[in-house]
């Protein structure tokens, strides 16, 4: 399965596709819900977006790279494969 996660300010949205349904949702504890419940099934995590809020824009790197490590999946942020032994880190500008 593959997770889309789009921020912008501090609005955090994402889609999860797998083999039979898409699924949509908004936030950072439906996403964690999700993420509790099958874990072992994310293959992707791609990160798109920005936010004005430096303290909101660390919060969802730190959330993305907890989740690939905890399901040990790629990750691609903003088009760029981040390889696995990086942390995915924001750029200010």
């Amino acid at each position: 399965m593959e997770i889309a996660i789009n921020y912008e300010d501090r609005d955090l949205a994402f889609t999860v596709q797998n083999k039979t349904a898409k699924v949509k949702g908004e936030g950072a504890k439906d996403l964690l819900l999700l993420v509790g419940k099958s874990r072992d099934k994310i293959s992707k995590i791609k990160l798109t977006g920005e936010s004005r809020s430096y303290t909101f824009t660390r919060q969802v790197y730190l959330l993305v790279n907890l989740l690939r490590f905890l399901s040990e999946c790629s990750l691609k942020v903003n088009g760029r494969e981040i390889p696995k032994n990086e942390l995915a880190g924001p750029i200010y500008s």
